[in-house]
């Protein structure tokens, strides 16, 4: 008679209560991940997005001093070392309920890698959401110099999972030109929100070109400063208001050269 090792029937019975709890647990409202994917146009170039500030070594390894967590209303995250050479930068993402999309559920910080992809502090895995479960969520992607989007409509989680990807349409955003067009047909949130007003402007009151030249000085056009800077808008990890590479490129080119006077607003709804 074949013998059955009762060791292997217990593990086995215990591995499918686990799958069960985790189950009912996500059902619960007990976490879900996350795969979102969005661009920012300040850095992106053909096919992805660079990484000047990540080489330089500019990135914090703390989210707080991106964001400020009682700004942001989120929990500060921590890294020993920036995980790997893709990360771009740290990036804020907001569940909001379905029913309005001006109540924040839960928000979370990750990276955003050069391919678009929202990821944890580890730099591979999906974002982790600890306070959600089943049902339906708008979801809100910021960036301390890029207007932020929010997603045309309310996504799904499926099993644990909620997927979306702003990158393929104008109509994958809330409102009325809600993302610039990128180069190859894909569409990336607005650069040269410099000083986070939420309003891209390049003349008149409070404009995005003031935040450039407070860093840079106003003595020297050409002057260059080296850092983790919000009016470094393409984000190679200088602040320049003229010259090669400089960062007033990158706000003529959002607001258009055609009328600079036309500031863009962000489209998400106020909290």
């Amino acid at each position: 008679m074949k013998r059955v090792n009762l060791n292997c029937v217990l593990c086995g019975a215990l591995m499918l209560l686990h799958a069960t709890s985790l189950h009912a647990c996500m059902r619960e409202g007990d976490g879900i991940a996350a795969t979102i994917k969005a661009y920012l146009s300040g850095p992106f170039t053909a096919g992805g997005m660079t990484t000047g500030l990540n080489t330089a070594g500019h990135i914090p390894l703390y989210s707080g001093e991106a964001y400020d967590p009682f700004v942001y209303h989120y929990v500060p995250k921590s890294v020993p070392s920036i995980p790997n050479a893709n990360v771009v930068d740290w990036v804020i993402v907001e569940l909001r309920g379905s029913q309005s999309p001006t109540d924040r559920i839960e928000t979370q910080t990750g990276f955003i890698l050069k391919v678009g992809e929202i990821v944890g502090t580890d730099g591979i895995s999906p974002l982790l959401f600890e306070t959600v479960g089943v049902g339906s969520y708008y979801v809100v992607v910021r960036h301390r110099n890029h207007l932020p989007v929010m997603s045309a409509a309310p996504v799904t989680v499926h099993e644990g999972l909620l997927d979306y990807d702003f990158t393929t349409a104008q109509s994958k955003a809330y409102g009325e030109h809600p993302m610039a067009a990128l180069s190859g047909g894909v569409y990336g949130m607005h650069g040269g929100d410099a000083n986070r007003d939420g309003i891209v402007a390049y003349s008149g009151n409070a404009n995005d070109r003031l935040e450039i030249l407070r860093v840079t000085g106003l003595t020297d056009a050409l002057a260059s400063v080296s850092g983790y800077f919000d009016a470094d808008l393409n984000m190679n990890g200088n602040v320049r208001f003229g010259g090669s590479a400089n960062d007033r490129a990158v706000l003529q080119r959002c607001v258009g050269y055609a009328d600079p006077t036309m500031p863009i607003i962000s489209q998400v709804p106020d909290l």
